[in-house]
């Protein structure tokens, strides 16, 4: 994956190639605010969408103490919704969706990224499995003042005031806080910096997801003995290989955030690299921009179904993507 301090700009994404939801109606903004099924009974069922163990999405329905399934392929027939209509459109919505949520039910809302919200910033959670990471990775640091903050915060709950804890614990054993507050706060910015990258990771679209379809896609119409002869098919295939460009530019810049931490343990600049997650971060940042709605329009496409123009266009949208190098560079 190429590597670069600067990466070239990029256009502006509100304006570069719209891309619209198989289906989408003119008159009605795609995605909804809700899944407000329009379908009475829905509402009235127990019943929600989540991931599987094998990672399929699954309609469940909890009956007593026993769970029915339903794949989402089938959910439609299963709920007695007709194809094409809103509520199917919002059932294909849910594999898009539960990327960013653990189960979907009707009256749920979307997921605001989906809606081309700003993703939201890093949790507690992300500070505590970044100051984690930095707590493991400690132990190779020498000197007293390393080993004994390392040895403080290896004591404490992983969290945002890990490292002040871990310093009123280091003055308490007699170390000077002229010299442990100094490591502590360079370390929570670097920490600080690798929560904010891991959760514009989280902020991701199903780029794996995108893979998925856009293959199942591809080998549907190449059984569609109506489409020989037609130029879809060649141009996904041309586009299924191409298409793990940026789950495998998201990837390495993970991974070039990850060598940010152990660079920081051996020694490195921690201000320099602080700054290095930020532009990871922000090089993550811009390819969910740039994604998101494409992959959640893609992951509502059925093979078998979807209308072939619609999926022409979507593949336009991929291409025109794709073509966007600077958004695969990885910052220095």
């Amino acid at each position: 994956m190429p590597d670069a301090a600067l990466r070239p700009p990029l256009p502006d994404p509100a304006l570069f190639d719209p891309v619209r939801f198989p289906g989408e109606a003119e008159d009605e903004p795609w995605p909804p605010p809700r899944f407000d099924f329009a379908a009475p009974w829905l509402h009235r069922l127990p019943i929600r969408f989540e991931r599987d163990e094998g990672g399929s999405v699954a309609l469940v329905h909890a009956f007593d103490h026993l769970r029915l399934l339903a794949d989402i392929g089938s959910a439609h027939a299963a709920l007695d919704i007709a194809p094409g209509s809103r509520d199917h459109r919002l059932i294909r919505l849910v594999p898009a969706a539960l990327r960013f949520a653990q189960a979907v039910a009707p009256g749920d809302p979307v997921p605001g990224v989906l809606r081309g919200e700003e993703p939201p910033p890093a949790s507690d959670l992300h500070v505590g499995v970044a100051c984690s990471a930095l707590v493991a990775l400690l132990s190779a640091r020498t000197g007293e003042t390393g080993a004994a903050l390392r040895a403080a915060m290896a004591r404490l709950p992983p969290g945002p005031d890990m490292f002040e804890r871990a310093v009123a614990e280091c003055v308490g054993q007699g170390l000077a806080l002229d010299q442990i507050a100094p490591l502590a706060r360079r370390l929570q910015r670097l920490a600080n910096a690798h929560a904010r990258l891991i959760a514009a990771e989280a902020a991701l679209p199903d780029f794996a997801g995108l893979e998925r379809v856009v293959a199942d896609t591809r080998r549907a119409l190449a059984r569609d003995r109506g489409y020989v002869g037609d130029l879809l098919p060649y141009a996904l295939a041309g586009l299924e290989p191409a298409i793990a460009r940026p789950r495998e530019a998201a990837e390495a810049m993970l991974r070039a955030g990850r060598q940010a931490l152990d660079s920081a343990i051996t020694g490195g600049d921690l201000a320099a690299l602080t700054e290095r997650q930020e532009r990871l971060r922000q090089a993550l940042l811009d390819l969910g921009v740039f994604w998101q709605r494409c992959v959640a329009a893609w992951l509502t496409v059925e093979p078998e179904r979807t209308d072939r123009r619609e999926v022409e266009a979507l593949a336009r949208n991929a291409i025109r993507r794709l073509r966007l190098d600077g958004l695969y560079l990885v910052p220095g």
